[in-house]
């Protein structure tokens, strides 16, 4: 079975069956949207906290407005730096790991690198996830290093038994992949 084109109107159909958003979550859609950012994960959660990396400083100073306009800044810890280097400095466990821009890291041994260091953080439970897992199509003949990272990540996942793993394929891809009891 081939996966199901989303239309516009489609797309209008789903946009339909959820909540009602407010209004700082509406406007941080559309901020995600032209930007890539994004509230909706420690909002998931109940009482949870945040932990996200950021290496442009007006974005962080954005971020931490908006998670403490939503009402979550002491939820949220905004770091200013390169989530690969800070993720080895934390001495945490996490129950998701959320990888945003697989396709900026520069190589395959940093996205290996990065890979790693999220199973090491998660225990048994604990959500693998990683944005733009199809790089709109690319995966399948990879010729630019961005979609060499991406099928690569796709490879890693798979193919760890640690991992049970699925792309769920709505938009660019997302990569959902659960660490086994």
């Amino acid at each position: 079975m081939n996966t199901v084109q989303v239309t516009d109107e489609l797309q209008d159909y789903l946009n339909s069956l959820l909540p009602t958003h407010d209004a700082v979550l509406v406007r941080m859609e559309e901020e995600a949207h032209r930007e890539n950012i994004g509230i909706w994960l420690l909002r998931a959660t109940s009482g949870g906290t945040l932990t996200t990396f950021e290496t442009n400083h007006e974005r962080a100073l954005r971020a931490r407005a908006n998670f403490a306009e939503a009402g979550l800044g002491k939820q949220a810890l905004v770091l200013e730096e390169d989530a690969a280097s800070g993720v080895e400095k934390l001495n945490a466990k996490f129950d998701a790991c959320f990888i945003d821009l697989l396709n900026s890291f520069p190589s395959e041994d940093v996205t290996r690198k990065v890979f790693d260091l999220c199973m090491q953080r998660l225990d048994a439970g604990g959500l693998l996830i990683a944005d733009n897992a199809l790089r709109q199509g690319e995966v399948v003949h990879p010729k630019s290093q961005q979609a060499r990272n991406v099928a690569f990540y796709n490879q890693l996942v798979a193919k760890d038994s640690r991992l049970e793993s699925v792309i769920v394929p709505i938009r660019d891809g997302v990569s959902v992949a659960r660490v086994k009891n």
